[in-house]
């Protein structure tokens, strides 16, 4: 058993991060619990902030030209996305025809 590589520890906390932005984004936004009204300026900054918390990490990852890294990241914060959206919508019992 040998020691972390950097460019996996980078990609670990990547996946925490991003995974951490994408569930705060999914539970507090106002379309999927059915407010169609507008939103406070502070209601604005944190849906901003965890949106910059879901995709910064990636980023990151970008600029440490970690590429293989990068992709795996991509291809998880993709599929979690549709996870998070998925688990959220059976939370609330909404079909996905009800958002049109």
């Amino acid at each position: 058993m040998g020691v972390m590589d950097a460019g996996l520890f980078a990609f670990a906390t990547a996946m925490a991060l991003s995974t951490f932005g994408l569930l705060f984004l999914g539970w507090t936004d106002p379309k999927r619990l059915g407010r169609r009204t507008q939103l406070t300026a502070s209601a604005r900054v944190l849906r901003f902030a965890s949106l910059a918390l879901s995709l910064i990490p990636g980023i990151w990852l970008l600029l440490r030209q970690d590429g293989g890294y990068f992709l795996m990241w991509l291809g998880y914060i993709t599929v979690w996305g549709w996870v998070v959206a998925l688990l959220l919508q059976q939370r609330t019992g909404k079909s996905s025809s009800s958002y049109r």
